[in-house]
């Protein structure tokens, strides 16, 4: 990797960091000049304007979330497949700025456009995916049905970013989104799935600090 490359994979990396945590409104390109000790002009060598930097940002973030989704639909049951993701996307949460969605929706529309294809595509037929094959394996209760949940499931996740429903103030996203997650499950498993839930908490106190 050439100095270039290496200038521009740290204008990327510093640029998401500060738009998770604080937005994309309250960030400017002079402040990411400033926190990377560089000019901005540096920045618009490698990009035009804010908005290139944060659709290639949001279009990476989003490459992340699916790879790891599916590495972890390969990897465990049903069930499983739901805690270990929530548990994948306990960092993400924990440093993303709740006003996150909203700022993209409003001031980004092409990097909102984006997301809304992985969320209304990948992410619906990812659960749609889990319900069916959760099923078929005998963990989640025959008689649901399936795209019914699958869209209330995927509507429930990012119900949590919702400042009016939950605000920061009194809310933390990533227990948010646990409660719903676990609420989520113990409602459709059967009792083989219900088993895994209980083996999954024993493991997670098991592994708090005495």
């Amino acid at each position: 990797m050439d100095i270039i490359e290496i200038m521009k994979n740290r204008i990327e990396e510093k640029s998401r960091e500060l738009f998770m945590r604080y937005g994309f409104k309250a960030i400017t390109m002079d402040e990411i000049a400033a926190h990377l000790g560089i000019s901005k002009k540096t920045i618009y060598h490698f990009f035009s304007d804010k908005k290139e930097l944060v659709n290639l940002i949001v279009d990476n973030q989003l490459t992340i979330l699916m790879d790891d989704l599916l590495l972890i639909q390969n990897s465990f049951d049903p069930v499983n497949e739901v805690l270990h993701h929530l548990e994948s996307v306990e960092t993400l949460l924990n440093s993303i700025s709740p006003h996150f969605l909203f700022e993209m929706e409003r001031y980004y529309p092409e990097a909102y456009k984006n997301f809304l294809n992985y969320k209304q595509e990948f992410l619906l037929k990812a659960i749609k995916d889990n319900l069916e094959k959760g099923i078929q394996e005998g963990y989640y209760r025959e008689q649901i049905n399936v795209d019914i949940l699958a869209h209330y499931r995927l509507e429930a996740i990012f119900m949590a970013f919702e400042q009016k429903i939950f605000p920061v103030s009194k809310f933390h996203l990533y227990k948010v989104m646990e409660e719903i997650a676990f609420n989520f499950l113990y409602g459709i498993v059967t009792e083989k799935g219900k088993i895994l839930i209980e083996d999954f908490i024993a493991k997670q106190e098991n592994m708090q600090p005495i």
